[in-house]
């Protein structure tokens, strides 16, 4: 009955997988707007601000465009309004209808030579799009590094399970992963730049648990 069990546990892993790798190529990932190409306003009001005014005025002026609001800075008197296209005409809604919310105020900084500067109300950004792979890229060395580690360390500690105990939880691992990944691609999970870190935690749990259960195999072996 349990190897019936791991068969059905098996075919069913390799068909999530394997929609997986079809939702991947037809669709993507759904990445979020920040990885995506988008324009973004970055407004300074100087005091603390309430996200659902500001949410209003987005409604007003982007109708049913994708956009999102991020409030930064200690005392939340900043916020990045980001979306994938932001026209000039939506600029221009924006500023005045946020200006009517939260009036400007005219602060000014000093320069490098000494000149006084006239804060501007908003700053304007076009942010190009960013490739998934170049967030997996600075985690790859690292990642690689560490699984040769494992493979040693196990080699040495479990040789008295064979050597195929290395290889089964390599492989034990490897479809883990690509299972996580088939779930976020399926059910269009979207895509942050924490995704990897979650991914690596993950990974860790999963080989902590394997070595608990390795580490009871030999007790039970001695």
């Amino acid at each position: 009955m349990k190897s019936e069990n791991k068969k059905i546990i098996i075919f069913g892993l390799a068909l999530l997988i394997l929609a997986g790798i079809i939702v991947v190529v037809l669709k993507g990932f759904n990445v979020s707007l920040d990885l995506r190409a988008h324009d973004k306003m970055r407004f300074v009001f100087g005091q603390k601000i309430e996200k659902d005014k500001i949410d209003k005025v987005c409604q007003d002026v982007f109708g049913k465009k994708e956009y999102e609001i991020k409030p930064v800075g200690l005392f939340s008197d900043t916020v990045y309004i980001v979306s994938p296209t932001i026209t000039n005409e939506e600029k221009i809604k924006l500023a005045e209808k946020l200006n009517e919310i939260y009036p400007k105020k005219e602060t000014k900084t000093t320069g490098e030579n000494g000149e006084e500067i006239l804060e501007e109300y908003y700053y304007f950004y076009s942010d190009a799009k960013v490739r998934l792979r170049d967030i997996v890229k600075p985690y790859i060395f690292p990642s690689v590094i560490s699984a040769v580690i494992i493979v040693i360390y196990m080699s040495i500690r479990y040789r008295k399970l064979s050597f195929t105990t290395v290889l089964k939880t390599l492989g034990e691992l490897l479809i883990v992963l690509l299972s996580v990944l088939s779930i976020i691609a399926i059910l269009r999970i979207q895509v942050e730049r924490i995704l990897i870190p979650i991914i690596m935690f993950i990974e860790v749990a999963y080989l902590v648990l394997r070595f608990c259960s390795y580490e009871k195999e030999l007790r039970n072996q001695e």
